[in-house]
């Protein structure tokens, strides 16, 4: 997991760097469009690295459930059914606060 945050702030520095961020102000950099360019890098990978992290989390969870004994299996299955549902609101809410930071109806 942590190479995906790593790729991450990698790209965002990269892309920050080709648009000029931080060799003009950020008032500037924003009027210019630089800010929707770095969005429309940073959505696409948000969702990638989203469905990634599910993806380990489920696998982890089910190689846990595949070794519990009989009467404790259906605490996997509830535990990761309680991930998945809470990842889907916390990703949705965080989705919102990620398009207000890059997209230009942001105040």
């Amino acid at each position: 997991m942590t190479a995906i945050g790593l790729t991450f702030v990698i790209g965002e520095i990269a892309i920050k760097l080709q648009t000029g961020f931080y060799s003009m102000n950020n008032i500037e950099w924003r009027n210019q469009g630089h800010a929707e360019t770095l969005g429309e890098w940073v959505v696409p990978f948000f969702f990638f690295g989203i469905v990634l992290f599910l993806t380990l989390v489920n696998i982890r969870c089910i190689w846990w459930y595949k070794k519990q004994t009989e009467g404790i299996r259906w605490v996997w299955i509830a535990l990761l059914i309680i991930i998945d549902l809470s990842a889907v609101f916390i990703v949705s809410l965080m989705i919102f606060f990620v398009a207000f930071m890059f997209f230009p109806f942001a105040p």
